[in-house]
């Protein structure tokens, strides 16, 4: 077992068609622990091989050349009678790759590399579900506040709410002479706000100067009221009459 006790135990033996397959040497050379101008050979290997060595001495090194000649371009596992072997190396990649210890209950272990994979994707999510759970966080307070009652939309209240004032403000000082035109939003600091808004997306009228529309006003509201004073208003009895005979509900005789 790579890097837990020794010796470390290497089977490279087959037999097939009688003919004996094992490997014929290992060239180590430029990787790890092994130098670059001293290359090491491990020749005369046989069906069952024991490599013995302490920690760092290049054991992990040999069992992944052996899993994967491509490992290093410097080294080289060569097999008898050019066959090499279907290999199954149990070392400490195994053991990551393979066996992946539970976070909730200790001594317990997944087994299997599809398993462990799986079991590092749940973690992955489970860390970026913490992670999106900790930015939702911080745009809540952002936008309420530590209270909950401030931060951006307490803000864009105050924006509002001052708005609002100021729109009334100006209602107040044109009043008198535009009275007319706020129908409807005179008595309502909302609704003339909102009215104001409107006219702003909606009214594509060219732009006049205040005393242009005080003009305009006067000329406007107060000869409509002008208008409607002109109109007698009937004070005989007989009209009075006239208009009670002609309201009387129908009576079947």
């Amino acid at each position: 077992m790579d890097g837990y006790s020794t010796p470390r135990r290497y089977i490279g033996h087959s037999k097939r068609r009688g003919v004996s397959r094992v490997i014929d040497y290992i060239e180590v050379h430029n990787i790890a622990s092994y130098r670059q101008n001293d290359p090491q050979r491990l020749e005369n290997t046989a069906a069952l091989n024991f490599l013995f060595g302490g920690n760092g001495s290049g054991k992990t090194t040999i069992s992944r050349l052996i899993n994967d000649p491509l490992y290093s371009s410097d080294s080289k596992v060569s097999w008898k009678r050019d066959a090499p072997l279907e290999t199954l190396v149990y070392n400490r990649d195994f053991v990551t790759r393979n066996f992946v210890p539970s976070a909730e209950i200790k001594g317990i272990f997944t087994l299997g590399k599809q398993a462990a994979d799986t079991v590092q994707q749940i973690a992955d999510l489970a860390k970026e579900s913490r992670q999106l759970t900790l930015q939702i966080g911080n745009y809540k307070r952002t936008r309420d506040g530590e209270d909950g009652t401030r931060g951006e939309n307490g803000r864009l209240r105050d924006m509002v709410a001052a708005f609002t004032d100021r729109c009334w403000e100006l209602k107040v000082k044109h009043d008198r002479k535009l009275q007319g035109a706020f129908v409807g939003v005179r008595s309502d600091r909302v609704k003339f706000r909102e009215r104001l808004l409107e006219e702003k997306k909606s009214n594509k009228a060219e732009i006049r100067t205040l005393d242009y529309l005080e003009t305009k006003a006067e000329s406007i509201f107060n000869a409509a009221s002008g208008l409607e004073s002109l109109v007698p208003v009937p004070n005989s009895l007989r009209f009075w009459t006239l208009l009670r005979v002609r309201t009387l509900p129908k009576v079947e005789i």
